[in-house]
């Protein structure tokens, strides 16, 4: 948890001083502190990028995304197209009305926008993520079956060259797939209008994440092969039998790799081997502890409560929406916390390598070094002495110290209503809408998920790897919010509390996913319940009480 007083005093020394005068707000949704230096420069271009790329086909205002650094923080900003830079408000909606129609260049993207409706643009990026999943998968057992410790120094080099190519080209096709979070939208937006009920609408379709279904189908694997037997460590999986040890490792290939943490300086799933056997022990063939209903029950009882002449439209809805939430939730773990898993034990291999020879005072002095300075180095052609490297490895730590502001140049507006623009661009723009609503809780609304209690032991954590260390099976964690690589500590925990989010943030689906009893966006969560306490948490009503 965060040292106010520590982070008091070094904010004092600093200024917070935004890249241009748009508005800048913390980028929290993937990042939890400040960015490790090797994949910082290459994040930035990605992230941009990968916007860039499909915002251009879709016609919407928004021209891209920027992700930008100060003081080692992420920072991200929108940027509109043909707009100037500004931190006020949006012009007024009679203003953007008239722009919108008769500005040439809003009347191109209107265009656009309607090529992209007639043609489903956001719905086939499910379809093309389904395509080209498998071809993803294999670039990754492909790096990741390499051992970086067997190679010379050359050959290591030109490793790391191929596992940053993978990396960055998996980081921007993340980010290019995310406008196809637009149907999902749509559905949320839909559920209103028809005024079902908001809970079930979320259920109905945010479930059956491919990755989340093979590592339960895995992990059952391993579970039959055991029977009756509760094995102390792996060591004793693999000695169980053939079938135990061929399904273990089938399970650790395909999700071992995974980062435990939000960048390069993570762990793996691997290097927990107690958490790797709490999944396997709470596992269950049901993978449903929460009481969730049905999502096909839920679904019907939408359906009947809708307009016989509107059922049509409900059920193209329901259908895109439950493949556009698929493909989010899979491509994020597949291009992200996977690939974050192969570049972190490649630059920790080369860590260890240049400590041994000197180059280096301690390991983690690599996370303040280029990739141009690490290439340069093992082939020979050092810039910096492990002395240098040391002090700029210390000023880069002291910047998790910082108390970053969420916002720069001011603080973020409504945006406009939908309505103001052409109907091609109101509908999507209405979906993206309503998705990042219900994503990122900027009306601080808390929620819960699952309708049974649990009561367990509160861990308050402030990212995946202190939870890692210290959550046991039946444990209910407490944390800012979480990404995909939480997702081998949520496999054993009894309970989930996450202070940011929406009934959409990755908490959320990750509880339904595993039928976790979870509460999302109670807000002062991490610093109001003590850890260790004994807690009960009712996913009903949204409430905590220590017992």
């Amino acid at each position: 948890m965060t040292d106010h007083t520590a982070a008091s005093t070094a904010n004092a020394a600093v200024t917070w001083d935004a890249p241009d005068n748009g508005l800048w707000s913390l980028e929290t949704a993937h990042y939890g502190g400040p960015t490790a230096i090797p994949f910082r420069a290459e994040m930035e271009h990605r992230f941009a990028a990968g916007f860039r790329a499909s915002l251009a086909q879709l016609g919407v205002p928004l021209s891209h995304i920027e992700m930008r650094h100060v003081n080692g923080w992420p920072y991200a900003s929108f940027f509109l197209h043909d707009a100037p830079r500004s931190a006020g408000k949006p012009p007024p909606a009679i203003v953007l009305k008239l722009l919108s129609r008769l500005h040439p260049g809003f009347r191109r993207r209107t265009k656009v926008a309607a090529a992209a409706l007639a043609e489903r643009r956001p719905h086939r990026m499910a379809a093309t993520w389904s395509d080209e999943r498998s071809t993803w998968i294999a670039r990754m057992l492909e790096l990741q079956r390499v051992d970086p410790t067997s190679l010379d120094d050359g050959a290591l080099a030109d490793h790391l060259g191929r596992v940053t190519a993978v990396v960055s080209d998996a980081f921007q096709r993340h980010f290019e797939l995310i406008p196809g979070c637009i149907p999902l939208g749509l559905w949320l937006a839909a559920g209103e209008r028809w005024a079902l009920d908001a809970h079930d609408v979320r259920g109905a379709v945010m479930h059956s994440t491919p990755v989340h279904e093979e590592e339960r189908h895995r992990l059952q694997q391993i579970a039959d092969a055991l029977g009756d037997t509760r094995p102390a460590d792996l060591d004793a999986v693999r000695a169980h039998s053939a079938a135990a040890a061929e399904a273990l490792d089938d399970f650790l290939e395909h999700h071992g790799g995974w980062a435990t943490g939000d960048a390069v300086t993570a762990t793996r799933v691997v290097d927990h081997p107690d958490v790797v056997l709490g999944s396997i022990a709470t596992h269950r063939s049901d993978g449903r502890r929460s009481g969730e209903p049905d999502p096909t029950e839920l679904l019907d009882r939408l359906r009947m409560q809708v307009p016989a002449g509107e059922r049509a439209e409900f059920d193209r809805l329901a259908h895109d929406a439950h493949e556009s939430y698929k493909m989010l939730d899979d491509n994020s773990g597949i291009l992200g916390s996977w690939g974050a898993g192969v570049a972190a034990v490649t630059l920790r291999a080369i860590a260890e390598r240049l400590v041994a020879r000197g180059a280096l005072r301690d390991a983690d002095d690599l996370w303040a070094m280029s990739l141009d300075e690490i290439e340069g180095v093992l082939r020979g052609t050092p810039t910096r002495t492990a002395d240098e490297l040391a002090e700029l490895a210390a000023r880069w730590r002291a910047l998790g110290d910082l108390d970053p502001p969420l916002h720069l140049n001011g603080e973020p507006t409504p945006p406009p209503d939908p309505t103001v623009f052409p109907a091609p661009v109101a509908t999507l723009m209405t979906g993206i809408g309503a998705f990042l609503d219900d994503k990122f809780n900027d009306t601080h609304r808390t929620s819960g998920i699952g309708t049974q209690s649990v009561t367990g032991r509160a861990v308050v954590c402030s990212d995946p790897s202190d939870a890692l260390d210290r959550i046991g099976p039946g444990d209910i964690l407490i944390t800012r919010a979480t990404t995909p690589s939480y997702n081998a500590v949520l496999s054993i925990a009894g309970g989930l509390i996450v202070s940011e989010g929406g009934p959409s943030c990755h908490a959320a689906v990750v509880a339904r996913e595993l039928g976790l009893p979870t509460i999302v966006g109670l807000r002062d969560a991490v610093t109001t319940i003590p850890d260790g306490a004994m807690i009960t948490l009712d996913p009903v009503k949204a409430t905590v009480s220590v017992v």
